[in-house]
């Protein structure tokens, strides 16, 4: 009799370890496939977030052939901007060209053509702030003016924007933006916050922005880390240093001329006394990044 009452005891306990051994899988099973949900839906939302702050890209129809091409886009208030584009190979990296005040695309009409025979595709842009000082037409600077639009220095940050957009959605690339006076003042702010630049040459930078502070382009460099390259005139290498030294960039260069030089991308074009130093430096900053 007392053997069977401790059998029937100990198969009980049996039972009730097995019961419980089993619900405890159960729940732990459970535990863990919620687990896996909350992280395989946390990384879809991060994913979807990391997508959201990257546009996709709005492809282009290519030029058929090689040359150069009238191409025209808007602006973010809804100027038609007018640039020529230097195409060469859907393969190769782009350069974005800027002018300065009172100028136009034209400013680079030699300076593009050399860059193409060093490998790149070039925009030349037409910018709501300039004129035909430099010769040609400025077809944006005459369309804002007869909208009634503002055409100071800093109203044509968003054509610069804009061709930074158009250039990357043309070619799938992150660009190399190039300034010239006021314009390369613009391309060290743009650069420092467009994720769409991977370089910035800037061509006598200063302070173009009077109103928004004495040092408001020095400001922005404090966290420029891009490959950067700084020239000027001999005589405006002092104004130009201060954003160099402030720039974190690991690549960067501030080349000063042996020559008197001249302002600006001027300091390229062919007629240009000193132009070969210019294009040395150029060149060899080029190779860097390429």
């Amino acid at each position: 009799m007392m053997s069977n009452i401790i059998n029937y005891v100990q198969y009980r306990l049996l039972f009730l370890l097995i019961v419980t051994t089993c619900l405890f899988t159960a729940c732990t099973s459970t535990t863990n496939k919620t687990d896996e949900t909350a992280k395989t839906e946390s990384n879809s939302k991060k994913n979807t977030t990391a997508t959201e702050k990257t546009p996709p890209r709005k492809k282009i129809p290519m030029p058929s052939e090689p040359g150069v091409n009238l191409v025209h886009f808007k602006a973010a208030d809804g100027l038609n901007i007018t640039a020529n584009l230097f195409h060469i190979n859907p393969d190769w990296p782009v350069m974005v060209l800027c002018h300065q005040a009172r100028s136009c695309k034209y400013e680079y009409d030699y300076t593009a053509r050399m860059f193409n025979n060093e490998g790149f595709n070039c925009l030349a842009v037409d910018q709501r702030s300039g004129g035909a000082e430099l010769g040609g037409n400025n077809a944006t600077a005459q369309l804002a003016k007869s909208q009634g639009k503002s055409t100071e220095y800093i109203d044509a940050e968003q054509d610069v924007i804009a061709a930074i957009d158009y250039a990357f959605n043309l070619y799938g690339k992150k660009i190399i933006l190039v300034g010239s006076s006021y314009s390369a003042a613009l391309a060290l702010k743009i650069g420092n916050e467009n994720e769409q630049v991977k370089a910035v040459m800037a061509f006598s930078p200063g302070e173009y922005f009077a109103d928004r502070g004495k040092t408001y382009i020095q400001g922005k460099m404090k966290a420029f880390n891009k490959p950067l390259f700084i020239t000027s005139a001999k005589k405006e290498a002092a104004q130009c240093k201060p954003f160099i030294d402030e720039a974190i960039a690991e690549l960067k260069l501030h080349f000063i001329p042996k020559g008197e030089g001249v302002h600006g991308s001027k300091a390229l074009w062919e007629k240009t006394d000193n132009n070969a130093e210019y294009w040395d430096a150029t060149k060899a900053f080029l190779s860097k990044i390429k």
